[in-house]
Protein backbone atom coordinates (compact mmCIF):
# COMPACT_ATOMS: atom_id res chain seq x y z
CA UNK A 1 0.00 0.00 0.00
CA UNK A 2 1.14 3.34 -0.90
CA UNK A 3 0.72 6.68 1.37
CA UNK A 4 -0.19 10.47 -0.13
CA UNK A 5 1.16 13.36 2.55
CA UNK A 6 -0.21 16.59 1.76
CA UNK A 7 -0.13 20.06 3.43
CA UNK A 8 -2.05 23.27 2.81
CA UNK A 9 -1.45 26.92 3.35
CA UNK A 10 -4.27 26.62 6.02
CA UNK A 11 -1.86 24.71 8.09
CA UNK A 12 -3.39 20.96 7.63
CA UNK A 13 -1.84 17.71 6.78
CA UNK A 14 -3.35 14.71 5.71
CA UNK A 15 -2.70 11.06 4.77
CA UNK A 16 -4.81 9.60 2.07
CA UNK A 17 -4.34 5.84 1.34
CA UNK A 18 -3.21 4.90 -2.55
CA UNK A 19 -4.89 1.96 -3.92
CA UNK A 20 -5.89 1.37 -7.95
CA UNK A 21 -7.49 4.64 -9.31
CA UNK A 22 -10.86 5.73 -8.23
CA UNK A 23 -9.64 3.80 -4.88
CA UNK A 24 -7.85 6.46 -3.38
CA UNK A 25 -9.17 7.03 -0.16
CA UNK A 26 -8.97 9.91 3.55
CA UNK A 27 -7.00 8.05 6.52
CA UNK A 28 -6.59 10.82 8.65
CA UNK A 29 -5.88 14.53 9.25
CA UNK A 30 -2.18 14.43 10.95
CA UNK A 31 -2.46 18.19 12.04
CA UNK A 32 -3.65 21.36 11.69
CA UNK A 33 -1.81 25.06 12.30
CA UNK A 34 -5.14 26.38 13.90
CA UNK A 35 -4.85 29.89 11.60
CA UNK A 36 -1.04 30.26 11.27
CA UNK A 37 0.31 29.98 7.98
CA UNK A 38 0.82 26.80 6.49
CA UNK A 39 3.00 24.25 5.74
CA UNK A 40 4.99 24.73 2.51
CA UNK A 41 7.05 21.79 2.36
CA UNK A 42 6.94 17.55 3.40
CA UNK A 43 9.25 14.91 3.94
CA UNK A 44 8.78 11.55 5.44
CA UNK A 45 10.81 9.70 7.93
CA UNK A 46 10.56 5.96 7.11
CA UNK A 47 12.27 4.33 9.79
CA UNK A 48 10.39 6.11 12.43
CA UNK A 49 7.33 7.00 10.54
CA UNK A 50 7.35 10.53 11.17
CA UNK A 51 6.33 13.76 9.07
CA UNK A 52 8.47 16.52 9.21
CA UNK A 53 6.71 19.71 7.81
CA UNK A 54 8.38 22.95 7.25
CA UNK A 55 6.20 25.94 7.28
CA UNK A 56 5.75 29.39 6.12
CA UNK A 57 6.85 30.88 9.74
CA UNK A 58 10.08 29.44 9.15
CA UNK A 59 9.23 26.72 11.52
CA UNK A 60 9.94 22.80 11.09
CA UNK A 61 7.37 20.60 13.22
CA UNK A 62 8.12 16.68 13.44
CA UNK A 63 4.78 14.84 13.79
CA UNK A 64 4.52 10.99 14.63
CA UNK A 65 1.63 9.31 12.54
CA UNK A 66 0.76 7.32 15.06
CA UNK A 67 -0.45 9.61 17.82
CA UNK A 68 -1.24 12.66 15.37
CA UNK A 69 0.76 14.77 17.96
CA UNK A 70 3.83 16.73 17.33
CA UNK A 71 6.91 15.33 18.16
CA UNK A 72 9.46 18.40 18.17
CA UNK A 73 9.09 21.79 16.91
CA UNK A 74 12.28 23.72 15.62
CA UNK A 75 12.73 27.30 15.54
CA UNK A 76 14.58 26.64 12.29
CA UNK A 77 14.34 30.16 10.19
CA UNK A 78 12.79 33.45 10.84
CA UNK A 79 11.61 33.96 7.10
CA UNK A 80 9.48 31.47 5.19
CA UNK A 81 11.02 28.02 4.37
CA UNK A 82 12.14 27.64 0.72
CA UNK A 83 13.09 24.14 0.40
CA UNK A 84 13.46 21.16 2.24
CA UNK A 85 15.62 17.65 2.21
CA UNK A 86 15.48 14.72 4.33
CA UNK A 87 18.48 12.26 3.77
CA UNK A 88 17.09 9.23 5.65
CA UNK A 89 20.27 6.93 5.75
CA UNK A 90 22.12 10.07 7.96
CA UNK A 91 18.95 11.05 9.61
CA UNK A 92 19.79 14.50 8.23
CA UNK A 93 17.24 17.28 6.96
CA UNK A 94 18.68 20.28 5.29
CA UNK A 95 16.20 23.33 5.65
CA UNK A 96 17.08 26.78 3.16
CA UNK A 97 15.12 29.89 3.88
CA UNK A 98 14.00 33.13 1.94
CA UNK A 99 16.64 35.18 3.78
CA UNK A 100 18.94 32.54 1.60
CA UNK A 101 20.58 30.78 4.39
CA UNK A 102 20.80 26.71 4.88
CA UNK A 103 20.50 24.66 8.27
CA UNK A 104 22.10 21.42 8.37
CA UNK A 105 19.83 19.21 10.93
CA UNK A 106 21.12 16.04 12.78
CA UNK A 107 17.93 13.97 14.19
CA UNK A 108 18.38 11.86 16.42
CA UNK A 109 17.37 7.52 15.52
CA UNK A 110 14.56 8.21 18.17
CA UNK A 111 13.39 10.03 20.55
CA UNK A 112 14.68 9.22 23.75
CA UNK A 113 12.39 10.59 27.03
CA UNK A 114 12.47 14.01 27.33
CA UNK A 115 16.10 14.53 26.05
CA UNK A 116 14.80 15.62 22.93
CA UNK A 117 17.23 17.51 20.68
CA UNK A 118 18.44 18.21 17.63
CA UNK A 119 21.87 19.35 16.56
CA UNK A 120 22.14 21.98 14.15
CA UNK A 121 25.87 21.13 11.92
CA UNK A 122 27.50 24.56 11.46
Amino acid sequence: MFYLVSGDLEGCLSIFELGKPGRERFVKQIASYQGRPGVRFICWREKSREIIAGSHCGKVTVWSVKTSEPLYVLDAHSDPITKMIWMEDKQILLTCCKDKSVKIWQFPNVWMNEDKSINVIK
